[in-house]
């Protein structure tokens, strides 16, 4: 009998650090960098960006660094557009009048080489903020779960908390 109660608690403590390991990798987050936008997951599941930001605001310091980022993401968009209609009007210029605008391409340029660090930091920001959800979903599952061993009429006694 003793020997049956130590194989159904060493199964029912591997089934249950199971559970909440995969648990955990389930409910994970990710961000693919899009051309134009990004892709959300949970897993392998494909979110939308609205259901990712109301699991990243779980975490104050995960939701602040998402909203950099997103911040930093327009401003981003902002100045490589503006890179580009200056580019694109000093090629304009130059075909039309074999002259070569240099203020113009010199202010596209300087935006186009300011917006790729930009790009970077919002990438690094955006990783960080998943990095933090998913490290407390990490701490949250280890933190539930609970083996003890006491003593008890009949011998030693496990209890499981989760």
């Amino acid at each position: 009998m003793t020997r049956l109660f130590q194989l159904v608690s060493f199964v029912l403590v591997l089934f249950t650090t199971s559970q909440s390991v995969a648990q955990s990798e389930q409910d994970t987050l990710r961000v693919e960098s899009g051309f134009w936008t990004n892709s959300f997951y949970q897993g392998n599941k494909q979110i939308s960006e609205e259901e990712f930001v109301a699991f990243l605001n779980s975490s104050e310091e995960s939701r602040r660094l998402y909203d950099q980022a997103d911040w930093l993401s327009l401003l981003s968009t902002g100045v490589s557009l503006s890179a580009g209609s200056f580019l694109g009007y000093a090629t304009a210029q130059y075909l039309s009048t074999d002259e070569v605008p240099v203020v113009a391409l010199s202010v596209g340029l300087s935006l186009l080489v300011a917006s790729f660090p930009l790009e970077f930091v919002v990438k690094r920001k955006m990783n960080r903020a998943v990095g933090i959800y998913n490290a407390s979903l990490r701490r949250t599952s280890q933190r539930n779960m609970q083996l003890n061993w006491g003593l008890s009429a009949q011998g030693i006694g496990l209890q499981l908390r989760f």
